[in-house]
């Protein structure tokens, strides 16, 4: 029987195909036709992880939501009152937004939540010292 690709090995594939080549193709002057496809990269990350999360549970969705509500709330902040972030605005690229924030952008932060706990367990699994280190991550 040949080896078959893991669901993981596939993913880890999947993520960097979109990064490197949104890398070159930017450098390589590309970087109106890649910024616009910003969505469509944050949204295949957010299926590379529900599809790696075994035995999906509605808790799974729930714990899910939490980045989700509440990184959308404190880019409402911060677009709408110039809180936390400082005042900004978002242009047209990141699609649907409501008051002015992107829909797409609750999605990056599961993203790089997810991420960056991910590799902050492959340190310790100490969770204080896990969530320290998740959150330098988010900020570095």
């Amino acid at each position: 029987m040949k080896n078959i690709p893991s669901i993981s090995s596939i993913s880890i594939f999947v993520v960097w195909l979109f990064h490197v080549s949104g890398v070159i193709g930017i450098m390589c002057g590309a970087a109106d036709w890649f910024v616009q496809l910003t969505p469509l990269n944050l949204a295949v990350c957010f299926a590379v992880i529900l599809f790696n999360i075994k035995s999906m549970k509605p808790r799974d969705l729930g714990v899910l939501m939490i980045p989700f509500i509440l990184g959308f709330f404190a880019e409402f902040l911060g677009v709408n009152y110039g809180y936390i972030f400082g005042n900004y605005r978002y242009g047209q690229n990141l699609g649907y937004q409501w008051r002015g924030v992107p829909l797409i952008i609750g999605i990056n932060w599961v993203v790089l939540v997810y991420a960056t706990a991910g590799i902050s367990k492959q340190f310790t699994k100490n969770r204080i010292l896990s969530s320290l280190l998740a959150s330098f991550l988010m900020v570095f």
